[in-house]
C-alpha cells in the first residue's frame, strides 16, 4: 500500500538486488543509467543499514513499520 502511495513499483521487491534498474524514478522518454537495486534511492537505505552491521530482523521491522515489503532482503545482495 505505501509502495504504491508513493508511486514505487511494487515489482522491485521480486528483483535481485544486484539487477540493474533506472536510477530515476521518473517515467521519462530519455536513457537514464541503470543502477542495482540495493543502490537504488528508494532501496538503499535498507541494505545501507544491513552494510553497517544492524541484524537483518532490526532492518525488517524497519521495513515493515514503513510498509515497505521486507522480503527482498533475503535476496543475496
Amino acid at each position: 500500500a505505501k509502495m504504491k502511495q508513493e508511486n514505487v513499483d511494487p515489482s522491485f521487491l521480486d528483483k535481485d538486488p544486484t539487477e540493474l534498474i533506472e536510477s530515476s524514478d521518473n517515467n521519462a522518454k530519455k536513457e537514464e543509467p541503470k543502477v542495482a537495486v540495493q543502490d537504488h534511492p528508494t532501496y538503499a537505505k535498507y541494505f545501507k543499514m544491513l552494510k553497517v552491521g544492524l541484524p537483518k530482523e532490526a532492518v525488517k521491522a524497519k521495513m515493515k513499520q514503513e510498509n515497505v515489503d521486507p522480503s527482498f532482503l533475503d535476496k543475496d545482495p
